[in-house]
This record gives structure tokens, sequence and C-alpha cells, in this order.
């Protein structure tokens, strides 16, 4: 299934941020959420903390928002695995209304 995101354009001199080609990692919404936030969101190593929100809006008209934040543990939390990592982290996904997505151009999407 094809999908685009709020990171998902180019700065171009001249004309200013256009929107990249669709992506298609030929999974369900949810699946290609995750593959996209392990291999390009989310925080393995870090000195500071931070957040940071993507919408992807999918072909067939819905719209889902991740929101993730990592920080880093000084005060030795333990995770669910008993281990005590240096970051620590949480996303979480949510299914969101169309007009309340920020993607660049959406309005130019030939299947919106």
């Amino acid at each position: 299934m094809k999908f685009t995101h709020s990171d998902n354009t180019t700065y171009r001199i001249g004309i200013g941020y256009v929107p990249k080609s669709w992506i298609d990692y030929g999974k369900n919404h949810k699946d290609i959420i995750m593959k996209y936030f392990e291999d390009k969101v989310r925080v393995w190593d870090a000195d500071i903390c931070g957040d940071v929100k993507i919408d992807f809006i999918f072909e067939d008209g819905k719209a889902y928002r991740l929101d993730y934040s990592w920080w880093c543990n000084e005060f030795g939390e333990e995770d669910e695995h008993g281990e005590k990592p240096w970051i620590m982290d949480e996303y979480y996904i949510e299914e969101i209304s169309i007009s309340d997505v920020d993607v660049e151009y959406k309005k130019e999407r030939t299947w919106i």
C-alpha cells in the first residue's frame, strides 16, 4: 500500500519544499508505520532527550500519527526485560482525521 508522511519532502532552491514520491512497503497500515519507525525514526544512541510526531497518509484515505519520545536513563530505570538501557523511549500510534494531517501539499495528492 502506498503512503506518504510529514517528513517525505525535499528542499529545492527557488521552489521550497516539495513532496517526494510515494513510498510502498507492501504491508498494512500499522506494519508500514512500525517498519518506517524501526528503519528511520527510532533513536538508539543519544545525549539528550527529544520527541517527534510524524503523520502518515495512505492511499485508501486513512491517516495515522506516530508520537515518539526518548530520554536518557539517568536514574537507572529498568525496561520490561529488567535491563537498564541508556536510552528509554515510548511511542504511540493513533488514527487521526485526514483534515488534521500535517503533510506538505496534501491537497495535491491525486487519490485523496
